[in-house]
C-alpha cells in the first residue's frame, strides 16, 4: 500500500540523519528503493523518497554523491512532478546532493540543471508557490558553487532571475530574495575563476540590488546581503575597494543592530 511504502522511505529519512553510517553499509540495497520511489504512483510516496534523497545526500554525501549517474536523472524527473510539494522536496534533494558534487562531476548535467530549475521557477511564480521558489534557487546556488568556473556560461540564463528575485518585496517573498541573493554571490565568486570574464560589468547592478535589500531592514537579508558582498569581495580583490565606502559602514551597523528590532524579523527569530 503507498501508506506503508510513504512510511518506509520516511523511515529511511529518518535513519539518513541519525544513522547514516549504519545505513551507507545497506546503500546498495536502500538507494534503488527510494529512487524507484521517487517514480511513484502516488503524490504522498514521490515525496517522502525525494525528502529521504535530500535527507541522504545531507547527512552521507559521502556515500551517496558516487551514485550522482543515477541520482540526477531521477531527481531531475521529479522537477516536472505536477505536485508543488512534489516539486520542492525534489529540489531540496537536488540542492544537497548538488552541494556534496566536484565540478568535473556537475560539469556535464550543468544545462539541463539551469534549464529544468529556471523552468520551475517561472511555473512556480505563477503558481503562487513560494516555497518551491526559495528551494529551486537554492538548488541554484549549490550548483554554482559545485561548478566554479565551469558556471559562467550559464549566467546570462540565471541572471535574470536572480535580479527579478532580488527586487521582489513582501513577507511571502522575503525568503526567495534572500536566496537569489545567496545565489548572487555564489555565481560571481564561481566567475572569478573564469578568464576573461564578465564579472566586472555585473557589478554596479549586483552592488545597487544588495544595497536596495539591506535597506529593507529584514534581518536575515541583511545577513546573506553581507554574504553576497563577502563573495564579490573574494571574487574581485582589489578591484572590490571602490565599493567599501558603501559596505564597510552597512557593516558596522549591522553589528551594532540588536537583530530584534530589525523588521521583517520575529521575537522568536
Amino acid at each position: 500500500a503507498a501508506a506503508m511504502r510513504c512510511g518506509g522511505l520516511t523511515a529511511v529519512a529518518v535513519m539518513a540523519e541519525g544513522c547514516g553510517e549504519a545505513l551507507g553499509k545497506r546503500l546498495g540495497e536502500v538507494l534503488p528503493i527510494v529512487l524507484a520511489g521517487m517514480k511513484d504512483p502516488d503524490r504522498s510516496v514521490r515525496s517522502a523518497a525525494a525528502f529521504a534523497m535530500g535527507q541522504m545526500a545531507e547527512f552521507m554525501s559521502g556515500d551517496v554523491v558516487e551514485h550522482y549517474a543515477a541520482v540526477l536523472p531521477v531527481v531531475l524527473g521529479v522537477m516536472a512532478d505536477s505536485d508543488a510539494g512534489v516539486q520542492e522536496r525534489g529540489c531540496y534533494a537536488l540542492d544537497t546532493f548538488c552541494e556534496a558534487m566536484e565540478p568535473e562531476q556537475i560539469a556535464p548535467y550543468i544545462p539541463k540543471l539551469v534549464e529544468v530549475l529556471v523552468g520551475v521557477l517561472s511555473h512556480s511564480a505563477r503558481a503562487g508557490a513560494a516555497g518551491v521558489q526559495e528551494m529551486a534557487l537554492s538548488a541554484i546556488a549549490s550548483i554554482a558553487a559545485a561548478a566554479q568556473a565551469d558556471f559562467e556560461p550559464h549566467v546570462p540564463a540565471v541572471l535574470p532571475v536572480l535580479h527579478h528575485y532580488m527586487g521582489v518585496h513582501g513577507t511571502e517573498l522575503l525568503p526567495c530574495r534572500c536566496r537569489a541573493t545567496e545565489c548572487m554571490g555564489l555565481m560571481m565568486e564561481a566567475m572569478a575563476g573564469k578568464p576573461g570574464s564578465a564579472l566586472a560589468g555585473l557589478v554596479p547592478g549586483v552592488m545597487s540590488a544588495g544595497l536596495g535589500g539591506w535597506q529593507l531592514g529584514a534581518s536575515e537579508l541583511r545577513e546573506f546581503t553581507h554574504g553576497m558582498w563577502a563573495c564579490m569581495a573574494k571574487a574581485l580583490g582589489a578591484a572590490f575597494q571602490p565599493y567599501l565606502s558603501s559596505v564597510v559602514p552597512r557593516a558596522f551597523e549591522s553589528l551594532e543592530q540588536d537583530e530584534g528590532s530589525l523588521g521583517g524579523g520575529s521575537d522568536d527569530e
